[in-house]
């Protein structure tokens, strides 16, 4: 590989993997001042949820045609047309003149969010192979954590020098604008990719190789990929409760102050990160995969447990912040999944992979978000918690059913 190329190749890995830290700021950012926009463009207290888990629910439903579009338009217009879309939907939100139309913004930017979301792990798997792509996933998880912490910490700082939150969205704005730019610039294939994806293309339209099986379908064919989801389902219902609820509850039933809450609530993102960093490392080192899903989801149910039933500030602090490890720890071994289990490789495979595995559960989380609602007005807290922290036993049982892939597996097929 020449020097030029290997220079390209590291610009195009900063480029990629900071979009998990730049749509943190538009994504979570109205947050810290959602009273405020509430007040202004007139969003009703019964819609104030949907603010944030719009997001999740778009972008969780839009990571499913993360794959056509990247068949139809190329993986790097596709990796483009996300960010474009995402700025966009950031500029909609920030001149919004009522509610419908903030929500139009919040939703175009997570149409974005969520292809993006899918298109940037096949574009990962084709510029950065094998280990190398582990050691991106890892990278582009602790952009998320670093972007998602301190969105909750720039929003009041910007806005006392820019004068308003509409303002400080077109500050983020011009943020995202400048990505975006630099992105059409500089991320482009490596050399001959995108050639013989046309080459491909052309010869399948021509008739000369069998038209291949719908790739959303080679991925729900896999029993691997349907126990990743169930796998990661019910610590994502559970980590998503704690997020909400785990504040009120400190407060409310466990009897501790607002500080020592919002010292145990900030820890989350943070520890992410280690959780991260652990699961790449390890995945890296061991060429293993379905042990470090299965612990993940272990230390997930005994964490949240922890959480629940220590009423010792410090110690519930270290509980929650290992659930954020647990949630995190597994991503590595499942992002190596989405490579490696469907052989020969093929990158038109990984977007739908990534959408059902992670896709579905967001989506199916916003259900658990409203029996979660239901079950608090008549059990508290602290019940419907442990109640959610009870199912991921389910996941439990699911990671165990995983076969191993990657380096691992092919060292037991030989032996």
């Amino acid at each position: 590989m020449s020097e030029n190329l290997k220079a390209r190749k590291s610009i195009i890995f900063i480029l990629m993997i900071l979009n998990n830290g730049l749509a943190m700021f538009p994504f979570l950012g109205c947050a810290v001042v959602l009273v405020d926009i509430m007040t202004e463009v007139g969003i009703p207290a019964s819609a104030s949820a949907f603010v944030i888990s719009i997001i999740t629910i778009v972008s969780g439903l839009f990571m499913f045609f993360g794959g056509s579009l990247s068949s139809a338009l190329g993986y790097v217009r596709g990796f483009n047309i996300s960010i474009l879309l995402e700025v966009v939907g950031t500029v909609i939100t920030a001149f919004a003149p009522n509610f419908p139309i903030f929500m139009l913004g919040r939703i175009v930017f997570a149409v974005g969010y969520g292809l993006n979301t899918s298109i940037t792990s096949a574009l990962g798997t084709i510029w950065f192979p094998g280990a190398q792509f582990a050691t991106f996933n890892t990278v582009k998880l602790i952009s998320a954590s670093i972007g998602g912490a301190l969105a909750y910490m720039v929003m009041a700082p910007i806005m006392g020098i820019v004068g308003t939150w509409r303002n400080t969205y077109l500050v983020f704005t011009a943020i995202l604008a400048i990505y975006c730019i630099l992105c059409f610039v500089f991320i482009i294939y490596p050399p001959g990719v995108e050639e013989g994806l046309k080459q491909r293309k052309e010869a399948i339209k021509a008739g000369q190789i069998p038209k291949p099986e719908f790739a959303l379908a080679r991925v729900l064919k896999r029993k691997n990929f349907i126990f990743l989801t169930i796998a990661t389902l019910f610590p994502m219902a559970a980590s998503s409760l704690f997020q909400t609820y785990l504040p009120t509850y400190l407060t409310v039933e466990a009897g501790m102050t607002a500080a020592e809450a919002a010292s145990i609530s900030g820890v989350g993102m943070f520890a992410g990160m280690a959780g991260s960093l652990i699961g790449g490392a390890l995945v890296a080192k061991t060429g293993r995969r379905k042990i470090y899903v299965l612990v993940a989801c272990i230390l997930s149910l005994a964490s949240g447990a922890g959480v629940i039933f220590f009423g010792t500030a410090g110690i519930v602090l270290v509980c929650y912040a290992l659930v954020n490890v647990a949630f995190y720890l597994k991503m590595p071994a499942m992002s190596q999944y989405y490579r490696e289990e469907i052989v020969p490789f093929d990158p038109s495979t990984v977007a739908p992979a990534v959408a059902v595995v992670n896709g579905i559960p967001q989506l199916l989380n916003i259900i658990a978000s409203f029996v979660a609602s239901s079950m608090i007005m008549t059990s508290g807290y602290g019940d419907t918690l442990w109640i959610f922290q009870i199912l991921c036993i389910i996941s439990i049982v699911a990671s165990l059913l995983l076969t191993e892939c990657g380096p691992r597996a092919k060292k037991s097929e030989v032996a």
